[in-house]
């Protein structure tokens, strides 16, 4: 679901059922933050939990915007 940034609706479709896959036990929780962080930053937010990357002005690759950088460690 990372690629399917023409079909937000499906990738947010896809996000509820891994959230519920993971409350159950049956996905990993890291799977919750890459699709999440991928949505927002397709959507022009700040992720949450710094999985997306970009190439910066000097031509590094950096971590997209995060919205709240002094929890992120924690969140991950």
């Amino acid at each position: 679901m990372q690629h399917a940034i023409a079909n937000p609706a499906l990738q947010r479709q896809c996000l509820k059922l891994i959230e519920e896959a993971v409350e159950r036990g049956e996905a990993p929780a890291w799977q919750v933050a890459y699709l999440t962080d991928r949505i927002r930053v397709l959507e022009g937010s700040p992720q949450i939990y710094g999985t997306s990357f970009d190439w910066d002005e000097a031509g590094e690759m950096s971590p997209c915007e995060i919205e709240d950088r002094e929890i992120v460690d924690g969140l991950r």
